[in-house]
């Protein structure tokens, strides 16, 4: 006796069978991660809708249960520049805190 199953691929967005053209995409968002199939049609609805906050966003590595936000790196003296002009302490030398840096870039820089 021969068993044969077949697993047949559904949208779940609008419930339909995928042919060959479906697609498992992962993403997270708010910190939970979510996984959906969705045929090439509706795939690209959602790049579409996407692309914006993609463009907009910034890369993260997963290194274990941990995330690290992967950034340009920024010049140091455009940053101890601006915070000065702008009333926030930074030392001269050495390291700049990260708060500094993420209001420096909040700032469009």
């Amino acid at each position: 006796m021969v068993q044969r199953t077949v697993t047949t691929l559904v949208d779940d967005l609008d419930h339909r069978e995928i042919e060959s053209d479906g697609q498992t995409i992962r993403f997270a968002y708010q910190g939970i991660e979510y996984e959906i199939d969705l045929s090439e049609k509706n795939a690209k609805k959602l790049d579409k809708a996407l692309a914006p906050f993609v463009a907009a966003a910034r890369r993260v590595s997963n290194s274990g249960s941990r995330s690290k936000v992967l950034t340009a790196p920024v010049n140091t003296k455009a940053v101890r520049k601006w915070a000065e002009s702008n009333g926030i302490e930074v030392s001269d030398r050495g390291r700049i805190s990260s708060h500094v840096l993420e209001q420096y870039r909040a700032a469009g820089n």
